[in-house]
């Protein structure tokens, strides 16, 4: 096992108590929920940190298993509607019947902690992809890779679909063809775009280090 599998694996688990502790206090389902996708979005940073630029049979199926599993990493993100609708209103700037409540504090500080890890396993396991297929294909790559992933995205946050159900096709397309509409166009398109900025400056930052870790 890698140095950073093993890293990676504590972070979650480490992460995974806190939530633990922190459905102990206030009795929120959603920190336990938490702890399932936190789970699965380590599995795609795992699997990537093992992928080879070989066409071995090992090798396609990891890449099949990593493409299903990536889009649970930035799912977390739509983890943020579980907080209470009363803190935002339509019709003023802020709503405080809620914020005077600690456990509020305590769900937003430990899901904040939760997604915000989430994205960054996200995030360096597309740079992992980088390092596989290249730097020209990955910049072609990124902007369909988002598209894709956001699709996942939609799929299980609003058709409530599994990352293991992907084999089902029947149910998939049975799904999609009762409840597509303009919302999930639009879901679909701005979270394509919220990837691929994140994404993008992820890979200056990781840019910007490397370089300067050459000058080092």
């Amino acid at each position: 096992m890698k140095k950073r599998d093993t890293l990676i694996i504590l972070i979650t688990v480490g992460m995974s108590i806190l939530s633990f502790i922190t459905f102990f206090i206030n009795g929120y389902m959603i920190n336990i929920a938490l702890i399932w996708n936190l789970i699965l979005a380590s599995i795609p940073v795992l699997i990537s940190g093992h992928v080879r630029k070989t066409h071995s049979k090992i090798n396609v199926i990891l890449i099949i298993i990593w493409i299903v599993f990536i889009p649970n990493t930035f799912y977390m993100v739509t983890d943020f509607i579980h907080l209470s609708p009363n803190v935002i209103s339509q019709t003023s700037y802020m709503q405080v019947s809620d914020t005077n409540n600690i456990t509020f504090w305590l769900n937003l500080f430990n899901m904040y902690a939760c997604v915000q890890l989430g994205v960054i396993y996200g995030c360096i396991s597309l740079l992992d992809f980088r390092k596989i297929v290249g730097k020209k294909i990955y910049l072609y790559a990124l902007p369909v890779l988002s598209i894709i992933i956001s699709f996942g995205i939609y799929m299980g946050r609003f058709l409530r679909l599994n990352s293991w159900e992907f084999l089902n096709v029947p149910k998939i397309f049975s799904s999609l063809v009762d409840s597509f509409d303009m919302f999930s166009l639009q879901f679909i398109i701005l979270f394509s775009i919220f990837m691929f900025i994140v994404n993008g400056v992820a890979l200056i930052i990781y840019q910007y280090v490397e370089s300067y870790n050459k000058l080092a």
